[in-house]
């Protein structure tokens, strides 16, 4: 019998374990037993409120899967907060704290539980993070940074286990955790010395890449900022898989969100994956999906080329990715009338490549499912269950004043408008 292909997914990962729990049980093991108890339901509530599942646990430690990197984030906070209120009550004998780090990478699915390097480093984060605190990979950092008001550390580049490449880290202190909200991540400097070294290192080299492009270009190294990446939201990306050579498109949405589009002519068809992008600082671009290069992390070097970018490896290997501007983007709406019915239709862009269409008079009602996308040629095309013979329709975009029209190479078709 063939074996079965593995179920991977890109998701975020977050471990809590009891701190110094061999000593509170050996001082007094049925009052330890009953403050674990009333902290494990604290933490279950708080996982189960910000949309968590918990896959393993340990007697003193949880371990969950969240689809929302956010969400985690915030469920720890709320966990700490939580705690510290309840430690607040209790004599210092008494008080239980709990370590927790959070990791987004690639796992393995095998009913139900999750295996993998990703599953490896949440444990590590949550074995180096403070009691009562918590610490996030670069990844998780990369996603939530300017969404949370709470201070938090660099602390330096992370030797893992097992783990190819060092991991850097962040910690949040209970203190600064204690006055999180819904705002913006506040940074500062490492203070232990393996930090400062990571940390002057990064520093030195990021300085002096500035100073020599700044005195080459004068004001174009404006965009050489750890904050630019709102500039390359609702862009997309071009370029060649190294693997089977299909060109590919990914879109960069908001938070972080990036799908990706292989175009496999030759098997009439589009591969569709969603997954993340991110840029760890100024100068690097990156990107990671469930199934594409092996679901690792690629970041690539990125370079101005006249009013907008390339990236490219840092070895020098490989095709060079492309930006541009993406003219059609989820959120957006087509008008158009049926060529079969004459009846005029609306489709409504969405998240994820999926688009809704409804003909007039249907109270806005679907009246068909399908997915969308551009191109690689920049053409819009789409699909439908049955609109169109459930055939691929691609249409050519042309900017017109305050909106996009989309017409049929044939130019046999009505134009369809983009707004």
């Amino acid at each position: 019998m063939a074996d079965q292909p593995v179920e991977r997914r890109l998701t975020t990962i977050l471990a809590a374990d009891l701190a110094g729990y061999s000593r509170l049980t050996e001082a007094n093991e049925e009052r330890t037993h009953l403050h674990l108890k009333a902290c494990l339901e604290i933490i279950n509530k708080q996982i189960e409120a910000h949309g968590g599942r918990v896959f393993g646990t340990g007697g003193d430690s949880v371990i969950t899967e969240f689809s929302s990197t956010g969400e985690a984030v915030r469920a720890a906070i709320a966990i700490q907060q939580d705690l510290g209120e309840r430690n607040a009550g209790l004599n210092k004998d008494e008080q239980l704290q709990f370590r927790v780090g959070i990791n987004i990478g690639d796992v393995m699915v095998d009913d139900g539980e999750l295996f993998g390097d990703g599953v490896n480093i949440a444990a590590r984060m949550e074995s180096i993070a403070q009691p009562g605190g918590i610490c996030i990979s670069e990844s998780v950092y990369a996603l939530v940074k300017g969404r949370f008001n709470t201070e938090f550390t660099d602390t330096g580049v992370q030797e893992i286990k097992n783990i190819a490449e060092p991991v850097r880290t962040f910690g949040w202190s209970p203190e600064g955790i204690s006055a999180a909200a819904p705002s913006r991540l506040i940074a500062h400097r490492a203070t232990n010395e393996g930090a400062r070294k990571f940390g002057f290192r990064k520093w030195a080299v990021a300085a002096a890449a500035i100073a020599f492009i700044a005195a080459g270009v004068g004001g174009a190294a404006f965009w050489l900022k750890s904050d630019n990446s709102q500039k390359f939201t609702n862009m997309a990306v071009d370029g060649i898989s190294r693997v089977n050579g299909k060109p590919f498109v990914i879109s960069l949405g908001a938070n972080g969100r990036a799908d990706l589009r292989i175009n496999l002519a030759d098997a009439g068809r589009i591969s569709y994956q969603q997954g993340r992008w991110w840029m760890p600082d100024g100068m690097r671009f990156c990107i990671q999906f469930p199934r594409f290069a092996q679901g690792r992390e690629l970041c690539r070097i990125l370079k101005q080329k006249g009013a907008s970018f390339v990236a490219a490896a840092a070895d020098g290997r490989g095709d060079i990715w492309t930006f541009r501007r993406e003219w059609v983007r989820a959120g957006m709406k087509i008008t158009g009338i049926s060529r079969a019915t004459n009846k005029q239709f609306s489709m409504d862009l969405k998240e994820g490549g999926f688009v809704s269409l409804s003909y007039a008079g249907s109270g806005g009602k679907p009246n068909d499912q399908g997915k969308w996308w551009v191109s690689t040629s920049g053409s819009l095309c789409v699909q439908f269950t049955r609109f169109g013979s459930a055939r691929q329709l691609c249409r050519i975009l042309k900017q017109q004043s305050g909106f996009i029209e989309a017409t049929a190479a044939s130019g046999q078709s009505d134009p369809w408008h983009i707004e």
